[in-house]
């Protein structure tokens, strides 16, 4: 569908219906997703309209694509107010979603909204991954460098441990303990940069918040 004009979308799905073809939840959001990367933001909510007024319920992906054009847009409070919505709906965030608000709150340099988004993502159940834990040391570290970008693929051999502190102090601040998927993550990044020193400090501090280390996390220490 990415070779397609947006303005095709609607005669398309007139055509597979009658050719006997359903539309789907994903059909209609590839449509919209495709819409909002071209820009055109009217067509892509006619389509979310159209997608509801035939009786398909939006998935978490669905609002999701909306809330990664808003992001990119630097448009937050449209962003965040789409979580609101979809909550309200009855569809829960997933990683991804949550994911990308925070990258987009790290982006305008709302850090501390980065943050209360990550509480919130854990009050709801929803478990932050390695994904989530390197967005907000991303955007830590940009800030302690004092650089609009940092590219999120040296993080790990440009990332300091004072970052790292000031990381789970910035959890703190916001009454959330490092779980053992926290401290996988943090380790498992130092450990593919080849920097087993500093995965060992955290993997003592770990320990020495009580927290027993899993197989994963020594198997990312040995490979």
């Amino acid at each position: 569908m990415q070779t397609k004009e947006a303005a095709e979308a609607l005669p398309i799905l007139d055509q597979m219906t009658q050719r006997g073809i359903k539309c789907t939840t994903i059909s209609y959001t590839t449509l919209i997703n495709e819409m909002l990367r071209e820009g055109k933001e009217d067509r892509a909510k006619r389509m979310f309209d159209e997608m509801v007024s035939s009786g398909h319920k939006p998935s978490a992906t669905t609002y999701t694509v909306f809330i990664n054009s808003y992001c990119k847009e630097g448009r937050i409070e449209d962003a965040e107010n789409l979580i609101v919505e979809m909550e309200r709906e009855g569809v829960a965030p997933g990683v991804v979603t949550y994911n990308t608000f925070i990258d987009g709150c790290g982006h305008m340099g709302y850090n501390n909204r980065a943050f209360d988004t990550l509480k919130h993502m854990m009050d709801a159940s929803c478990e932050p991954d390695y994904g989530t834990y390197c967005i907000l040391l991303k955007h830590l570290l940009k800030g302690n460098l004092n650089v609009s970008y940092v590219d999120a693929s040296a993080l790990w051999n440009l990332i300091e441990l004072d970052t790292f502190w000031q990381f789970l102090e910035r959890m703190s601040q916001y009454c959330l303990n490092p779980t053992m998927k926290t401290f996988n993550s943090l380790i498992a990044g130092f450990c593919k940069a080849s920097r087993i020193k500093e995965a060992c400090v955290l993997l003592d501090h770990m320990c020495g918040k009580d927290i027993t280390p899993n197989e994963e996390i020594y198997m990312s220490l040995i490979k």
